[in-house]
């Protein structure tokens, strides 16, 4: 019972980049999805790129398929929780840059 819960754990964060999302509050996704697009490009020229490389590639290829999903007329459960792994993903990295 216990592997279960762990595998299922570990998938769910896999889907996710590794990122434990169920915390993170997305009201808007379009208009956070904007808002973070400006935090990562601010974060980029802060070298939080080099500094956290991690971290903000996380926060990077889920911003690509954020924005493929968001072309795509695509807005449910996988573009939230690409926004969502963004916001956190780009948290991590800011803060490991620090």
């Amino acid at each position: 019972m216990a592997i279960h819960s762990i595998v299922t754990s570990f998938l769910l964060n896999a889907c996710a980049g590794g990122v434990d999302i169920s915390q993170v509050k997305i009201n808007d996704p379009h208009a956070e999805l904007k808002e973070l697009i400006q935090q990562i490009q601010t974060a980029r020229q802060e070298k939080v790129s080099i500094l956290s490389p991690y971290w903000f590639k996380n926060a990077a290829v889920a911003l690509e398929k954020a924005e493929k999903l968001s072309a795509a007329g695509i807005t449910g459960e996988e573009f939230v929780t690409a926004v969502a792994t963004i916001k956190e993903s780009l948290n991590r990295a800011n803060r490991s840059a620090k």
